[in-house]
Formats: structure tokens, sequence, C-alpha cells
């Protein structure tokens, strides 16, 4: 038989230990009482944008901030209106996006006791400096969206 069509052999997941699940079940019922409580806010008519102070820079440079319209765009996505939270803020979406398919991996994680290996691999590989720039540039392409929207707008 040809070495390309012999069964692989490689494990796929490795077993969590009782640290681990609970680190990984606290995780995700973090983000899910995160999502749940925005959601809860939105239905019962809270308006959570009260409790922040008026934009700084906005008020400034009369230009949006880095972070404009994410309450907003989190509030959408919350409540299962991906489309409009993408459109609102595409930055806020897709950090959003990372956590709910994090918080869905460390949901397997906690009730299966098995992680997948790419977990792991991910986990020594990517370094804090690696998230970090990557949450930059998510947030800096997302103001550049934003940015172009209020210059669309003013011409």
């Amino acid at each position: 038989m040809p070495t390309d069509q012999l069964p692989n052999t490689q494990k796929q997941t490795k077993q969590a230990s009782a640290g681990e699940r609970k680190i990984a079940g606290l995780f995700f019922l973090s983000v899910a009482a995160f999502l749940a409580l925005l959601a809860l806010c939105r239905m019962m008519g809270f308006n959570i944008s009260r409790l922040f102070l008026p934009c700084g820079f906005q008020q400034r440079y009369h230009l949006p901030c880095p972070t404009c319209g994410w309450t907003t765009a989190l509030k959408a996505f919350s409540q299962g209106h991906f489309a409009q939270a993408f459109y609102i803020q595409p930055a806020a979406s897709l950090i959003c996006l990372g956590l709910v398919t994090a918080a869905l991996t460390a949901l397997y994680i906690a009730l299966f006791g098995v992680y997948p290996v790419f977990v792991g691999a991910l986990y020594r590989e990517v370094k804090l400096k690696h998230v970090l720039g990557t949450l930059v540039i998510i947030v800096l392409a997302g103001w550049a969206v934003t940015f172009v929207r209020a210059w669309m707008l003013l011409a």
C-alpha cells in the first residue's frame, strides 16, 4: 500500500487536565454571560451607551475615534444581527467572532475533556506580541472603515 494511503495515526486530540477543563469552562461562561447581558440590556430597552462619557477624541477632532461604533456593534452582535454589526464596526464584529469561536472551543474542551492538538500548538507558538499586533491591525482597519464612511457623509 502506498504511504499516502495509509491511515493517519497522528492523534488529533489531547487529553485535558481537570484544571484545563475548569479554565475552559470559566472562559466559556464568561463570554456567554457577557453576550447574554448585552442582549438582555437591549431587550429591556437599557441603553448601555449612557454609561460612557462623550468621546473626547470625537469632540476635539470632529472625527470618529478608533472604537467609534463598538458598543452599537456589540449590541447588534449579541442579538444575532451579524451583518448589521459588521456594517456598523467591522473590527468589533471580527473580535466578537474570535471570542465566540474561542468560547465554543473552550466549551468543547470543558465538556469532553479533550482539546484539538492545534489548540496546544497555537498556544505554544503564538506569543502575546502577535496577539496584540493582530488586535491593533484589526482596530486600525475598523477605524479606517469608520473614518472613510464619516468622510463620505461629509462630502
